[in-house]
């Protein structure tokens, strides 16, 4: 809790600067984002203790995202995701535990000195976890994949999601005055309010598995490039 107070703290203080800037910016980037999520699978690992899999920690995974979007007037208005993926085993069964969101952002942009930028995001959008499940079989044959496909089986919990996040966003002008090479840099959390049901990759209801986390914290970096006038 603390955590998201002190988050909502530096985002209305950053929205009140950027309210008070004079210079207006339009253009846009997006790039390539490497992001991280703290996961929480407490509940998850109940199901997975009781098949004999490994219990999966809490702390920072890893994904690979982007991100883009467009400025007038100072408003960005774009996209972004971020994700997560970890493995667990039982002997004879792998899962691959995936977190992934994806968000439509609307944001505010403001430079404080040249090349720094700033920016606090709102994002609207949906969390999704899902499992991949998969015997460990080894190496095998491309033609016996084509006879025999299923040996993957993924269950998917999908849910609407809001998420608040701050950023910063170092450029660099190249190749011209208008055009630039970036790092954005930035975290926030994920809130995700309620659930819908497990099911699998047809549509079929899953009955009786965990409940997921209520949120999530994130952090990501980005290579990004674009132009305009900041």
């Amino acid at each position: 809790m603390k955590t998201k107070i002190s988050l909502l703290t530096l985002m209305l203080f950053a929205l009140f600067l950027s309210l008070n800037g004079k210079n207006t910016t339009a253009g846009g980037f997006g790039g390539f984002t490497f992001s991280s999520v703290y996961n929480d699978y407490t509940n998850l690992n109940t199901n997975l203790q009781s098949a004999g899999y490994s219990t999966i920690t809490k702390g920072f995974y890893f994904g690979r995202d982007g991100s883009g979007y467009g400025i007038i007037n100072n408003i960005l208005i774009g996209g972004s995701s971020v994700s997560s993926q970890v493995s667990t085993e039982n002997g004879t069964n792998s899962a691959i535990v995936k977190c992934e969101g994806g968000y439509f952002d609307i944001g505010y942009l403001f430079s404080p000195v040249n090349y720094v930028s700033l920016f606090p995001l709102i994002g609207f959008g949906s969390m999704t976890y899902s499992l991949d499940l998969r015997p460990s079989i080894g190496d095998t044959y491309f033609d016996s994949l084509l006879v025999n496909p299923g040996r993957i089986s993924t269950i998917v919990n999908r849910s609407f999601s809001v998420a608040f996040s701050g950023n910063v966003m170092f450029r660099l002008p190249f190749p011209s005055q208008y055009s630039f090479l970036g790092l954005v840099v930035g975290g926030g959390y994920a809130l995700t309010p309620s659930f819908g049901s497990w099911k699998t990759s047809d549509g079929s209801v899953v009955n009786q598995g965990p409940a997921m986390p209520m949120g999530v914290p994130f952090a990501r970096a980005s290579v990004v490039f674009g132009g305009g006038t900041f």
